[in-house]
């Protein structure tokens, strides 16, 4: 996904490493996507426009079945 900026961001777990970003569509729908084991230098990337690498999937994760984008990496400026 090129050129997406995030509308919120927040890291959660227990060591704070995990990262639930929020995106809006074309549509103006919200979508959520999800990161496992986060970096700073990830934090850092979502201040900009960036580039997603990400696929989506199905979580069932406390009983609620939901669609979402597990993300992959986060590229802004070229870094990945």
């Amino acid at each position: 996904f090129k050129d997406v900026t995030p509308v919120s961001a927040k890291s959660f777990g227990k060591t704070g490493n995990h990262l639930e970003v929020t995106y809006k569509n074309s549509k103006g729908k919200l979508i959520k996507a999800i990161m496992f084991g986060a970096t700073e230098n990830t934090f850092s990337n979502l201040k900009e426009s960036h580039t997603l690498l990400a696929y989506m999937e199905r979580s069932l994760f406390a009983g609620r079945d939901e669609i979402r984008l597990r993300i992959e990496g986060i590229i802004s400026n070229g870094i990945l």
